[in-house]
């Protein structure tokens, strides 16, 4: 998927200053959502080696949508992962998020997945990434392909294992710019 798609719906709340509000009001809320998590344990590595851990595993989380394979996304999740999505019932677990997938899959609706992080911290065991996305969708074999983008907020985890996972993701949609075709 062109670059460009993302780019055009780029977020300007977004930008900016490091310590806006925004970034600690997410932060207050990883400690509401993951009380504890980020005293459990305490794995070495420093803040860059965690960033470019995660960075690695979202890239082969959208790598592996990308060439259908869920199952293998849904293990870059936590076993008792969180999935708010807009006007959508809360999903809790990887095996909920594995049976959307799979929905997704016998429809034949997903055609490719684009994530780019505009920002992500870590602490500790808990980390947040923030960004924006846009995926290919067709309703139906022959319908045309239209682009939906939006938004995403990540929680990501570092389990005892050592390897990092989201435990939480809230996407949202971007509503239509003005103008704008729906396949363009």
């Amino acid at each position: 998927m062109p670059r460009s798609l993302c780019r055009m719906r780029r977020s300007r709340a977004l930008d900016g200053d490091r310590r806006n509000p925004l970034n600690r009001t997410i932060a207050t809320a990883m400690l509401l959502v993951l009380p504890g998590a980020a005293s459990s344990f305490t794995l070495p590595g420093s803040e860059e080696d965690a960033q470019a851990a995660i960075r690695t595993r979202r890239a082969a989380s959208v790598a592996a949508i990308n060439r259908g394979e869920y199952e293998q996304a849904a293990a870059l999740t936590t076993e008792d992962a969180a999935f708010l999505v807009d006007k959508s019932p809360l999903l809790e677990g990887r095996a909920a998020l594995l049976g959307v997938l799979q929905e997704v899959r016998r429809r034949g609706s997903h055609r490719e997945l684009e994530m780019e992080a505009l920002r992500l911290e870590v602490s500790g065991t808990l980390g947040y990434e923030i960004g924006r996305c846009c995926f290919r969708v067709q309703a139906q074999p022959g319908d045309p392909v239209g682009i939906v983008a939006g938004k995403y907020v990540d929680v990501w985890r570092r389990e005892p294992d050592g390897q990092w996972r989201i435990a939480v993701h809230a996407p949202s949609e971007d509503p239509a710019l003005p103008g704008a075709s729906p396949s363009s």
